[in-house]
């Protein structure tokens, strides 16, 4: 016990020393020009030296405590990484691309113990340095099975602080602090397991807007599940939760629904998924926001066709219908699906081809459009190199989006949206150059080439992480 109370004070600590470093940042004593920039790192990496030795010392074990046979096990990580996103449209006749780019420091550690007749404990402090936000987070938990029976706790916390540079690109960005508490009761019974979770979260930002909303959520769910060793498994459950918001009172909202799941794994025969879930949201002030109905349902299902080949099938439906349907809140149905095959990477470098369509039908014609596409992609796991890509290529049409203008009526010509061609590309890669460094980079492109040239638009992602465990 005395570790882990030292280990939460020097958390602790680092959420405390952080939040005095940068608590100012918007201020003028601390405020960063760009030909100043590096002074302001060589001040910054001297201010977090005692940071760095705080999670340092969390990384060596403690010493076994009177009860506990083999009190904390530690392990920690650093990472250095870029991230950057870049967006092109056409804006004021000409073309404009704005780019939003951050390099970032992250360390982590983890602590655990054995699980003991005091129940396991685990202790995930982090702390991410970047040049346009700091990002601490602490994340505990403990679990607890009284003599190894059939009954089972756990009790979670989760605390996390960002801080944006006032002179970034991110400056439109309100910081923000938000904590989580979750208590989990779980049994085990003769035919199935009884699941009940109560959960409350805060979130305060400094500056609320319209998109940024501060909140406070109770949620409260209990659920029938298969036992672990079931073949088939299965899950009933009932959820219910209040969201209160503390600056816009109207759109508080109580909430209840059900959800079911079905699964049936096999590795020589047919797998199929089966997800549904409906909920109820009840808005105090209508006129604010309306009160609202909403259906999710998934399925995934594969069947063998030859040794590594199967035939695929998803789909996804979501529905939104509302008490009272307004410009901004219109009711909505979507669904998406996808046929094709896969070959799996069990014996070299997997594949998949397929045709996937979604379709959205709503209220408002502007919004209503079919898309098709054909999605390919190749993916190989292994003990140094991991890798996957896919690419999709297919078109958007718009209910309301004509080509024949001579024809069109004028709110058919000044449709909200326009017909386009995309393309969406995404590439995933994990390389381990050793036991203990490995690299990461994730990317994605997704341009779109619309009927009307001035609609045209692009995003891109691209992340590089070097990581470090120890």
């Amino acid at each position: 016990m005395q570790g882990l109370l030292t280990a939460l004070a020097l958390t602790l600590g680092v959420f405390t020393f952080t939040g005095e470093v940068f608590a100012a940042s918007n201020g003028p004593a601390v405020a960063v020009a760009a030909d100043d920039s590096l002074d302001f790192w060589l001040d910054l990496l001297q201010a977090e030296s005692a940071v760095v030795d705080s999670l340092l010392a969390l990384l060596k074990p403690a010493p076994s405590s009177v009860g506990t046979p083999t009190g904390w096990a530690w392990s920690g990580s650093m990472a250095t990484g870029y991230d950057t996103y870049v967006q092109t449209y056409f804006l004021a006749l000409e073309d404009t691309s704005e780019t939003l780019s951050e390099y970032e420091l992250i360390l982590s550690a983890v602590g655990e113990t054995h699980d003991t007749s005091a129940g396991a404990w685990r202790l995930a402090p982090q702390l991410a340095v970047g040049s346009e936000r700091v990002r601490t987070e602490l994340d505990t938990q403990w679990q607890w099975n009284p003599g190894g029976g059939p009954t089972r706790w756990e009790l979670g916390a989760d605390l996390q602080n960002v801080h944006y540079r006032g002179t970034t690109a991110w400056n439109l960005s309100s910081d923000w602090r938000e904590a989580d508490l979750d208590l989990r009761w779980r049994r085990e019974l003769d035919v199935c397991a009884a699941d009940l979770r109560l959960d409350a979260a805060s979130l305060r930002y400094d500056a609320p807007s319209e998109l940024e909303v501060s909140r406070d959520d109770l949620r409260a769910t209990f659920a029938l599940k298969s036992n672990r060793t079931a073949d088939d498994r299965w899950k009933v459950g009932l959820r219910a939760g209040h969201r209160a918001h503390p600056d816009t009172t109207a759109i508080d909202r109580t909430m209840w629904g059900a959800d079911t799941e079905y699964e049936h794994m096999a590795f020589d025969g047919p797998s199929l998924r089966l997800l549904h879930r409906s909920e109820r949201r009840t808005v105090r002030d209508e006129t604010a926001r309306p009160s609202s109905w909403g259906h999710w349902a998934s399925m995934e299902g594969s069947w063998p066709l030859a040794e590594v080949l199967e035939l695929s099938v998803e789909f996804d439906g979501e529905v939104w219908t509302y008490d009272q349907a307004t410009g901004a809140y219109q009711n909505q149905l979507r669904w998406s699906g996808l046929v094709g095959l896969r070959a799996s990477a069990i014996e070299g470098p997997g594949w998949q081809l397929g045709m996937a369509v979604e379709k959205l039908d709503s209220d408002d014609p502007e919004e209503t459009y079919s898309q098709r596409g054909v999605r390919a992609g190749l993916e190989s796991f292994g003990s140094t190199l991991t890798a996957s890509t896919t690419l999709e290529v297919g078109r958007r049409d718009y209910a309301a989006d004509v080509t024949d203008t001579a024809s069109a009526t004028d709110s058919e010509i000044d449709a909200l949206y326009t017909d386009f061609t995309y393309v969406e590309l995404w590439l995933n890669v994990s390389w381990r150059l050793n036991e203990k460094v490995s690299l990461d980079v994730l990317g994605s492109w997704l341009p779109e080439s619309h009927n009307d040239d001035e609609d045209d638009q692009s995003l891109g992602f691209g992340s590089v992480r070097l990581s470090y465990r120890f």
